[in-house]
């Protein structure tokens, strides 16, 4: 029931508003900064303002620590955890034009340490305390920061 309790908060939230969508697919690359940059200013040229930005973008490498390379390590962090930061940062003067908000996405898997889940389940874990901070920089600025944390659910991702 809360999975479509959320569902529809989200669609009655959109519902009568135009829904913009980035991602890898076309060309847009959390993890870096003139994507999202780029992405944003697409998003002011053509409607005049941002009054809701959501990050979904995420990437999950399973295996240990130490046998990771530095390759996948490096997507991990720029993926799941820079583009939480250049997200916040960049869409932040927008926000606060609008009182707007922002929703980031973290995963069940930031409430403790798992086997082959280190740096996964670390970077979910900052996400979330990068909400709760953002949430109490920007109250002042009526700039709204929430994070949905999703039971663990049948996704491509997560089935690899």
């Amino acid at each position: 029931m809360g999975k479509t309790l959320l569902l529809y908060a989200l669609a009655d939230l959109l519902k009568n508003n135009t829904v913009c969508c980035f991602s890898r697919r076309n060309g847009v690359d959390v993890s870096l900064l003139t994507d999202v940059e780029r992405a944003l200013r697409e998003v002011i040229e053509n409607h005049s303002q941002i009054d809701f930005v959501i990050n979904m973008a995420g990437i999950l490498e399973r295996g240990p620590l130490c046998d990771m390379s530095y390759d996948q390590i490096s997507s991990m962090i720029g993926v799941n955890y820079t583009g939480v930061v250049n997200i916040a940062k960049e869409a932040f003067p927008y926000l606060k034009q609008t009182a707007g908000m922002l929703l980031l996405t973290a995963s069940s898997s930031y409430t403790r340490g798992r086997k082959d889940y280190a740096l996964y389940s670390s970077l979910k874990a900052a996400t979330v305390n990068m909400t709760q901070a953002l949430s109490s920089e920007w109250h002042k600025d009526n700039v709204k920061v929430n994070c949905i944390v999703p039971a663990r659910t049948k996704t491509p991702m997560r089935e690899k």
